[in-house]
């Protein structure tokens, strides 16, 4: 499903409340899946649903095409701290400002306003470019918390920087490490740029060095490949909850790491 939680804030509201529109006996055995991921609470209300990652424009067809990638993604070299793309709207622009008022080095901006911007012309190539040539991404709210351009960033080897964890909190199933190990929390661009000068080389290494790892389970690869994409990581989650649904005991070893994970981060 193409449409993101709000939306269907709205149709229950409509429907009289989620109990009048999801009933146990019509919806028990259905899985709803939204681009957009699930708070707790929401999640709480509507526990038929599941967020997958916005589908991106890297689509790797094996392993190798991966481990490519992800060679590129090491030895490229970035000119940029930070970057910032997106139409210059109410809440972004400040932020477009004070990226456009400082060096290249520190901050690159790309206005995606007009018919004729650079961001309709070459498909996403040229947002692609910027991103690729950025240490740092950052990745303001859009119509909600979480936009495409987080997880076009993570599949191009720019860090995400988001004003707050929102960004990420419904989407927890997809990493193997907390979110808060590759992707940087900052009200501002401002703030970011402090973060990542006090940081240093090593302190972004690490970060990057861990994004990497997480990468492939936010990527849609063209078949069926050996490592988890963003499909399979899914299935397996769904396929871990109709189990624990039904008391299997035996469960797969990938439930007991998704157990795991959530006990660790307090159940989100």
């Amino acid at each position: 499903n193409s449409r993101i939680p709000m939306d269907f804030h709205h149709f229950t509201h409509i429907a009289g409340g989620p109990e009048n529109m999801f009933r146990e006996e019509e919806w028990k055995n259905i899985k709803f899946v939204a681009i957009e991921g699930f708070t707790q609470a929401e999640m709480d209300m509507f526990p038929y649903f599941h967020g997958i990652p916005y589908p991106g424009h890297i689509h790797p067809t094996n392993e190798l095409e991966l481990k490519r990638l992800i060679s590129l993604l090491k030895n490229r070299r970035r000119t940029h701290k930070i970057s910032i793309i997106g139409k210059p709207r109410r809440k972004r622009l400040p932020l477009m400002n004070h990226c456009d008022a400082m060096p290249d080095s520190d901050c690159i901006s790309l206005s995606c306003a007009g018919p004729t911007s650079a961001c309709r012309t070459d498909g996403a190539v040229n947002i692609l470019n910027i991103m690729a040539d950025s240490r740092f991404c950052y990745q303001p709210h859009g119509d909600s918390p979480t936009r495409q351009g987080f997880f076009d960033s993570i599949a191009i080897g720019c860090i995400p920087v988001v004003p707050d964890s929102t960004s990420y909190k419904g989407y927890m199933e997809y990493s193997i490490h907390h979110p808060e190990t590759f992707t940087l929390v900052a009200p501002n661009i401002r703030e970011a740029l402090k973060q990542i000068n006090d940081m240093g080389e090593e302190g972004y290494q690490k970060m990057f060095k861990t994004l990497l790892e997480v990468m492939p389970s936010i990527l849609y690869a063209h078949e069926d490949v050996p490592f988890n994409d963003a499909v399979s990581v899914l299935f397996k989650r769904i396929g871990c909850d109709v189990s624990s649904e039904k008391g299997t005991t035996m469960l797969p070893y990938y439930c007991k790491n998704i157990e795991a994970y959530e006990r660790s981060n307090g159940g989100v």
